[in-house]
């Protein structure tokens, strides 16, 4: 425990406090979600000052200290509703905000997000930095129920995705490659054609939710293993079940689909320059070759989806309508012709995709 208690009647303290909670309220839920520091350390003050660290206390809870900062790695977090409550309550009784009475945890985190990032949704003209071929910008962190309320209360009520993105574009580069002989993989095609079904399939028969089945399709297209492993993502994230697991790796339909998706790298890989460590040999002395492994297809993958959204992006300025980037799709202020922009992408890319399209009514107001 630290032994410190902020000083309320300070504005400068409740200042940073409520920004805190704002920030906790806008990017953290139940569900845990990695965190960098330095964007920590940007909402609540250097990690060596004593109330930032009394505010981590109060108001995060790492479930994961692991990080690899090579990798891109970042330990885990989930609130502490507990604590939220109580600093709440705090700023409450000692000053005269009496505003926060009313609001709701998640109507501070909405108020938060709409005043940080106020003048680039006004604008358009929204801050990316490049990871990974990426573009990605802090907003896309936000919780998905309150992002959605920020971007609608603004008028970004249009939000589109490509279909079945990580599978489909895979496979349509795999069908793009030199040593392509024409072999199609109906497991594949027939996931990308049935998505909804396959999953409502595979929660009911291994008692999982949407969004871990989701995680668990979309990680076999990028070389994640069914194993049995504490150290391995798709053991973690099915909370380390050896019976759920079982039941995955003995499931017939994952199984013809992993072949499929070996038979793809298999071939995706054949055109790709080979890699080399600089300092493992093998016995005669050659340079030993590195794995494929499961971050290099992900590389390859958001250099596609990088390739679609540049396209997005330039179909976009010629509307002349405000739009907000994410990954592998987009929100904006005008209802898109998807049609349109779908051929535009398939003349920039070769890649010929479906766009869905959501419209979003707003039921909070800010």
């Amino acid at each position: 425990m630290i032994d410190y208690t902020p000083n309320f009647n300070d504005p400068r303290v409740v200042k940073r406090v409520n920004s805190a909670i704002g920030f906790t309220n806008a990017l953290l839920s139940d569900s845990p979600k990695q965190l960098y520091t330095r964007f920590i350390d940007k909402h609540f003050g250097a990690s060596s000052h004593k109330l930032s660290k009394y505010l981590r206390s109060h108001l995060l809870i790492c479930i994961d200290t692991h990080y690899d900062m090579k990798n891109g790695l970042c330990k885990m977090y989930i609130r502490n509703k507990r604590g939220l409550n109580y600093l709440s309550d705090m700023i409450q009784y000692n000053t005269s905000e009496h505003t926060s009475e009313s609001a709701t945890q998640y109507q501070k985190g909405l108020n938060w997000a709409t005043l940080t990032y106020k003048q680039q949704i006004a604008s358009g003209d929204f801050e990316y930095s490049e990871r990974s071929h990426r573009l990605c910008s802090p907003i896309q962190g936000i919780r998905t129920t309150l992002r959605e309320d920020l971007f609608n209360n603004a008028g970004y009520s249009y939000n589109y995705d490509i279909s079945t993105a990580a599978p489909t574009l895979m496979y349509q580069h795999y069908m793009q490659c030199a040593d392509y002989c024409g072999l199609v993989l109906e497991t594949i095609e027939d996931y990308i054609a049935n998505k909804s079904e396959r999953r409502a399939e595979l929660c009911k028969g291994a008692n999982l939710e949407a969004d871990v089945v989701k995680k668990i399709f979309n990680g076999l297209f990028n070389g994640a293993k069914l194993s049995i492993h504490y150290n391995t993502q798709l053991f973690k994230l099915i909370g380390c079940d050896v019976a759920k697991m079982r039941y995955l790796q003995q499931h017939e339909y994952l199984t013809a689909l992993k072949a499929d998706i070996k038979t793809m790298w298999d071939t995706i890989r054949s055109g790709l320059p080979k890699q080399y460590y600089t300092d493992r040999f093998n016995k005669n002395g050659s340079p030993r070759a590195r794995q494929f492994n499961s971050k290099q297809k992900w590389n390859i993958y958001f250099q596609l989806e990088r390739k679609v959204l540049n396209e997005m992006r330039d179909y976009l300025k010629t509307l002349r309508c405000r739009f907000f980037l994410e990954h592998d799709g987009f929100r904006c202020t005008t209802k898109i012709n998807t049609v349109d922009i779908s051929q535009w992408i398939e003349a920039g890319t070769g890649f010929k995709l479906t766009l869905t399209e959501k419209c979003y009514t707003s039921s909070i107001i800010a």
